[in-house]
This record gives structure tokens, sequence and C-alpha cells, in this order.
């Protein structure tokens, strides 16, 4: 018979296919699949960006295990309805007690299956961990001690109502971890968690490198099917598209930062909204009196610790113009430290149209213009044209500073971003 596309009966069979598996993967290449959701997610501790090729988890102050139900940054997407397998590698290594970044499974917080590298001080400490969790009660803690201290392949195979947790290194065989049978988490999710788990503030990265999920399919009896081949598609003649063009005002005067996109290490005393707008008060005075006591300038100001980031959208497309283009609004080092002091902030500045492609227009500059206790870095576009949205801060030290011996959470308070010459370009 021939196979012409016109007047041609077409026999379809569906085979009988066995048990196969369907994969879901995402190989964090930048960005994240859009089936993902996050669970109070904290969007400036987490980036796809910085490590090409991983996702990175932050640690915050919280966790899941028995009434500390406050982890945040849960990364899930949905659970199949039968059996499957969910895969990851992670590069983690903790040093404190429930310090944790693995795979999980998750109803609610009270609900839930985890394997992950964790640390246990009663258990031995840094171990593979597998943690069941029913109705807010405790009803398991495997463990599995591993020579690596920072990287695990991480498995968790559901067959009915059975869950076996596995852990392997590279080139090597996967090891059962612990298998819990007659589980009766009801899984809406399933993903991927880090968190601190402990009462200090250690700043851990969890860098994921790829999730995958198998989804076992249930066998298809074999059948078969007569259709007619499709004809050819109708032509449609869409309608003339009419263009409508707004016209958006340029402010006359500067604009400031008016969405926070990214914020990296920041300050546990500060909010990283703080930065929006213009700094403190009229002309930058402070909103209270009490000077030479940043805490008390609760709502001014957003601090970036050792290695922080921050990214803003400003409110207007901004662009060279005569003299300083563009000020990032910081404390003056003799505010903040007393006069003399060798403690300068320092940061580094770039710009970018899309937020994605950066040109950097300031590398290792401190707040210098202004007076106490309010300054800012000036920077002339001149050399950089071109029509920007975005800005980044970056804290960068000294080559001779150790922050470690230091101060390791020595960074910048940013009050404000302030763009001189708008446009609509």
């Amino acid at each position: 018979m021939g196979r012409g596309l016109t007047g041609v009966v077409v026999a379809l069979a569906v085979l009988a296919v066995g048990c196969c598996a369907a994969e879901w993967s995402d190989d964090f290449d930048g960005t994240l699949k859009s089936e993902w959701e996050w669970v109070r997610e904290v969007p400036w501790n987490w980036t796809a960006s910085e490590r090409v090729g991983y996702l990175r988890i932050f640690t915050e102050r919280g966790g899941l295990l028995l009434d500390t139900n406050n982890a945040r940054n849960l990364l899930l997407r949905e659970a199949p309805s039968g059996d499957y397998t969910i895969q990851t590698y992670v590069e983690f290594e903790p040093t404190a007690d429930f310090q944790m970044a693995g795979l999980l499974i998750y109803d609610d917080d009270d609900n839930f299956l985890m394997l992950g590298r964790a640390y246990c001080a009663r258990c031995g400490g840094n171990k593979i961990y597998f943690d069941y969790e029913e109705d807010g009660e405790s009803l398991g803690g495997e463990w599995l001690t591993t020579p690596t201290l920072d990287c695990a392949y991480l498995k968790i195979v559901k067959q009915g109502s059975t869950y076996s947790g596995y852990y392997k290194e590279e080139d090597s065989d996967w090891t059962l971890v612990g298998q819990y049978h007659d589980v009766g988490v009801r899984a809406e999710g399933v993903g991927l968690a880090a968190f601190e788990g402990s009462d200090t503030d250690n700043w851990l990265d969890a860098d994921f490198a790829y999730f995958l999920l198998k989804e076992e399919e249930e066998e298809e009896e074999e059948e078969e099917e007569t259709a007619q081949a499709p004809s050819a598609p109708p032509v449609i003649v869409a309608p003339p598209t009419i263009m409508v063009i707004e016209v958006v005002d340029i402010p006359s005067g500067p604009v400031y930062a008016s969405r926070v996109v990214e914020c990296v290490r920041c300050s546990r005393w500060s909010e990283p909204e703080w930065v929006l707008g213009p700094p403190c008060g009229a002309g930058g005075a402070p909103r209270i009196d009490l000077l030479h006591d940043l805490r008390n300038w609760q709502g001014c100001w957003v601090g970036l610790d050792y290695r922080g980031r921050l990214v803003v959208e400003m409110e207007h497309p901004f662009t060279d113009g005569p003299g300083v283009d563009l000020r990032v609004y910081e404390f003056v080092s003799e505010y903040e430290t007393g006069p003399g002091s060798e403690l300068v902030d320092w940061f580094s500045v770039a710009v970018s149209a899309d937020g994605e492609n950066w040109v950097s227009v300031a590398s290792n500059v401190a707040a210098e213009e202004g007076g106490d206790p309010i300054g800012y870095v000036a920077i002339d576009l001149a050399p950089y044209p071109g029509t920007y949205r975005f800005v980044k801060v970056s804290v960068t030290m000294m080559l001779d500073w150790d922050p470690f011996i230091d101060n390791p959470y020595l960074g910048t308070e940013v009050l404000a971003i302030e763009a001189l010459y708008p446009t609509n370009e």
C-alpha cells in the first residue's frame, strides 16, 4: 500500500511496552524549569547562575525536624501518583547540628522523607541521613558513614508504600542507607532542600548539579486503532494587527531602585526591600537621630555580608549624561568604625540592559563623597555608552584582608541606588 498523505487509511498500533520509565530532569543551566515551585522562598538566597551548571541554595537558619517547621527555599515539583525514583548530586559539607542538603519527599512540614548529607553531633557528625516524619513524629532516622565529606549522589526509590534511600560516590555502586515500609505520607511534592538547622549563621553553599525524576509506568495492553490521515488544515487569514504605542513620561529628576531582583548573603539585620527608593529621609537625612549604631537605622539599608551581591531593577532605564550618572549610597567608613579606620567597605558596581549581560563600571570602590554619615560612590558612564535598567553591587575585599580572621560578616550597607539621567530608549 502506498504512503501518500491524501485519502490513505493508516493503521496505528500501540504495542505492549512492559514497565518503562518516563523521565523528567533539570540540569540547572542558568534557569529553573517551570514545573518547580518554592516553599517559603527567599529569592536572594538561591541562584542558578552563580556557578554554571549548578543550583546553589544558601542555607538559612531553620529546619523541618520535629517542631522546627520553618525551613526556607524548599524546591518542589508535583509528585507522581505511582512508583518513581528521584536522584541528585550535591556538594555540601555541614559542620554544625542539623545542617542538611539533599532530596525531599514532602506533604507538609510534619509529613516528609528526607535523604541528604547532614550533621548530627550525637550521631557521629557529617554523614548521609535518611529521616522519616509523619504527623510531626519522627518514625525513623537511618544514617551511613561515608568517606567523602563534601559531596554525594543521592537516590530515593518509591515502590508502593516502601521508600528506600541510597548513596553512592563517583564510580561506585549504590549503597542502601535505609528503608521504610508502610509509609503513610501523602507525597504532594518531590525535590530539594538545604537549610541551616542550627543557631549558627554559617552561610553554607549547597550546590546541586541536577535533579532527575523517573516515573514507573504501568504495563499497557496491546490495542489496534484505525484512523484516517488528517487532511490539510484550512487556511486562516489573521486580521490586521493594530499596534498600540504606550507613551511613558520620563521623570525630570533622578530615579531609584524599584525592585530587588537578587540579594545573596544579605545581612540578617536588614531586609532587601529597604534599599528601594531614595536614601533615608529628604536629602539623605537619617530617619532617626541616634547615630553611630547601624542597628538603629532599621529600614534604611540592606547589608551584604562577605561575598554578598545585590541586584536591583531601576524604575526607569537610564543612560549617560553630563558628569556623574550613577550613585551608590553607603555609610562612610569613619561613621562606622571611627576616624582613621582601615576597615573600609569595598564593593564593585556593574550595570545591565537585560539583567543578564553585565558591564563593570566600578571596581573596589568605597563611599567617599557626601558627608558623615551617608556617603556615596559617584560613577560616570561616559566610558560605557548605552541604556541600562539593572544595577549590581558586589562586596569585594582588599587582597591582604582575611574575612575569617577579621570579621566574616563585614560587608557593605547599601542605602540607595540613584540614576541621574532616566530615558525611554
